[in-house]
């Protein structure tokens, strides 16, 4: 995820990426103000599909 600024402000990793980024949006009371602050800065999403797990791990050591 990428603030306006396009700086990244999330690196994460998901099997149902789709089920991930719901997650974000709905609206939920289950929801930390980290997460809240988080999600009003999201300006753009960028993704990277990976063969493995590992593969996933090691974008994301390097984001």
């Amino acid at each position: 995820m990428h603030d306006a600024k396009d700086e990244i402000i999330y690196v994460g990793k998901a099997i149902s990426l789709k089920n991930r980024v719901r997650q974000y949006f709905q609206s939920s009371r289950n929801k930390t103000a980290k997460i809240e602050q988080m999600v009003s800065r999201i300006a753009r999403f960028e993704y990277i599909v990976t063969d493995s797990e590992l593969e996933a791990w090691c974008w994301s050591a390097t984001s």
